[in-house]
């Protein structure tokens, strides 16, 4: 899942801060957390990430092949475990396969090639060999627990959380399908009961760093801050390696407005995993949170060179160039962002505002007319569309762009300051 942090709270302190002072923008309010965990036309939001679904390593034979062809058949599947086991997912399952022409009635080899195919990405095989390892021993809690994993990859929720009812059916006790269910409702938006199932996970194996983890992430969904840093303080506990903890945190001391402290959280999932373009961009913005524009610039570089079709990446760095006044390089990105996201209604804004900033007011108006008609709650483009009006001495379209502003949450008092001060200028 991609996970971002809010431009449009950027935008507006630059806009009433920047445009019409002539100097740096001032630190942009911290965001609400907002934790939907989607992209939307109004802003990217960055949401705690999940720990996928997961499944158990692959397991042994579950019935005793042909006897004409036991050895055989039992070598090849045992050589599929190893070989799955050390991640070599393509060679187990040639020797799945195998196993499978020998002995086609075994249903685990059908389960642990389902679950090499799942490893791959590749999810509708999986479930074709989960259904028919299902179909030869319906007893068998993994094979349910493993499909529910491959559809909830595939999105198909309601299907997963069907076959871990059935997991837990089969067997009370088996904390991963608590899991995976967990996953699935969270999902699903249903946080209260994916925290439900995660408590029982944890209880049933309360060393697993990933139930916390993830039971961090429903937390978090639902606004409650301090035990959703509790869960990811144990689950780094239990873990140290365990980067999308620390990812997770992160992302709520952000929306705290905890910056530096959120940092530190990004320096340790990056020295985790260094290509991860979310936790350059992250870091990025917690820096220009902090007023630290040079350093967000640096991490939306290390985010650009990772994953170069990123919009939202130049969008930002747009926006760290137009706050220390590089206007034109601003508009480099801005017009990168909207080559790859012509929709991007940010884009068009931020390009707007860095226009008001080199004095080019006609342009400026175009593109926060664009911004708006692909947006019209973006209050950021009616704050710089009055900026730029009233610099055009338009007053009354002004006048009008401040109330609508306002009436998306801008602060009049702000805004009309900065009216004033453009005022003066013109």
């Amino acid at each position: 899942m991609i996970i971002r942090l809010l431009l449009t709270a950027v935008f507006s302190v630059m806009a009433l801060a920047a445009a019409c002072g002539g100097g740096e923008a001032s630190t942009p309010d911290a965001p609400d957390v907002s934790l939907s965990g989607q992209k939307s036309t109004v802003a990217s939001t960055t949401t705690p990430g999940r720990t996928p679904t997961v499944q158990p390593a692959p397991v042994s034979s579950d019935t005793p092949v042909n006897e004409d062809k036991s050895a055989e058949a039992r070598a090849h599947f045992e050589a599929g475990v190893t070989l799955q086991n050390q991640g070599r997912l393509v060679e187990a399952i040639s020797e799945y396969d195998e196993a499978i022409r020998l002995y086609p009635q075994q249903a685990t080899s059908f389960v642990n090639r389902g679950v090499a195919y799942s490893d791959l990405g590749q999810h509708e095989r999986a479930i074709n060999d989960l259904d028919e390892a299902i179909r030869l021993n319906p007893q068998v809690a993994f094979a349910y627990t493993n499909r529910c994993r491959a559809y909830a990859e595939l999105g198909q929720f309601q299907q997963a959380i069907g076959d871990c009812d059935e997991a837990i059916r089969v067997n009370p006790q088996y904390a991963l399908a608590y899991y995976n269910r967990g996953l699935a409702y969270s999902d699903l938006g249903q946080h209260e009961r994916a925290i439900n199932d995660l408590d029982e996970a944890i209880r049933l194996n309360p060393q697993v760093a990933f139930a916390y983890t993830n039971r961090c992430r429903a937390y978090a969904e639902l606004g409650q801050f301090q035990q959703a840093i509790g869960d990811c303080d144990e689950a780094i506990r239990l873990n140290p390696q365990e980067a999308l903890a620390y990812y997770n945190r992160g992302l709520i001391y952000f929306g705290l407005g905890q910056h530096e402290m959120a940092i530190q959280d990004y320096d340790a999932t990056i020295r985790l995993h260094s290509q991860d373009a979310d936790a350059y961009y992250n870091r990025g913005a917690a820096y220009f949170g902090q007023g630290q524009h040079e350093m967000a610039i640096q991490d939306f570089n290390e985010a650009i060179r990772v994953h170069p079709q990123d919009a939202d990446a130049y969008v930002y760095r747009g926006t760290a160039y137009s706050a220390l006044g590089h206007y034109q390089r601003a508009i480099e990105d801005f017009d990168e962002a909207i080559r790859l996201a012509p929709h991007s209604a940010e884009g068009y804004a931020g390009r707007g505002f860095a226009y008001i900033g080199l004095g080019q007011l006609e342009a400026a108006v175009r593109d926060l007319e664009e911004a708006i008609r692909l947006d019209p709650q973006l209050s950021v483009a009616y704050s710089s569309r009055a900026l730029a009006n009233t610099l055009l001495s338009n007053d009354e379209e002004a006048q009008s762009d401040i109330e609508r502003a306002v009436g998306l949450g801008v602060d009049r008092g702000r805004l009309e300051t900065s009216i004033e001060r453009a005022k003066r200028q013109r």
